[in-house]
């Protein structure tokens, strides 16, 4: 019961239901959402402002998620781009946290911590937004065109690039 009952299981079966509800194009997108979204940040601050809230923190948390996924899509969302650039975020931000601790270690010990947080947060963005440009976007289309190349007209792809049985 305990991993069943644990609060991230249930944050994942809200986003399920909110995955479901959102592909089943129910919901028409609005702008409206936004209060939506200010409300769940209400409901997250409330639930961490007392001692067991968690079911207000789950409320605001799924809102949020559904107001963002029921709003109309921008036409260019930074955000986005980011999102594109996150398995790059992820490979290299330890890497390029790594470097600018050290360059700070040596040349700027004496500004504020919170300089630092900007700084690392701000160099792991850049460096992973240039490796996704420079080799995840190229590897990535190479790669399909190379699968693209195996597959047989009219039967499914295979490993040895011979048709299925």
């Amino acid at each position: 019961m305990n991993f069943y009952a644990n609060p991230i299981m249930l944050e994942f079966l809200a986003g399920i239901g909110l995955g479901i509800w959102w592909r089943s194009k129910a919901v028409r997108r609005s702008w409206r959402w936004l209060a939506i979204i200010v409300a769940g940040f209400f409901c997250l601050w409330a639930g961490a402002a007392r001692d067991g809230g968690f079911p207000l923190t789950a409320l605001g948390a799924t809102m949020i998620v559904a107001g963002a996924i029921f709003l109309p899509p921008l036409p260019h969302n930074p955000l986005s781009s980011l999102g594109d650039a996150s398995y790059s975020l992820y490979l290299t931000h330890v890497m390029s946290l790594s470097a600018v601790a050290l360059i700070w270690r040596h040349l700027f010990v004496h500004l504020d911590w919170r300089l630092f947080i900007l700084t690392g947060l701000t160099a792991s963005i850049i460096v992973a937004m240039i490796m996704y440009r420079a080799f995840e976007v190229p590897m990535t289309a190479a790669l399909k065109r190379r699968l693209s190349r195996r597959r047989v007209p009219g039967g499914p792809a295979t490993v040895s690039g011979a048709p299925a049985p």
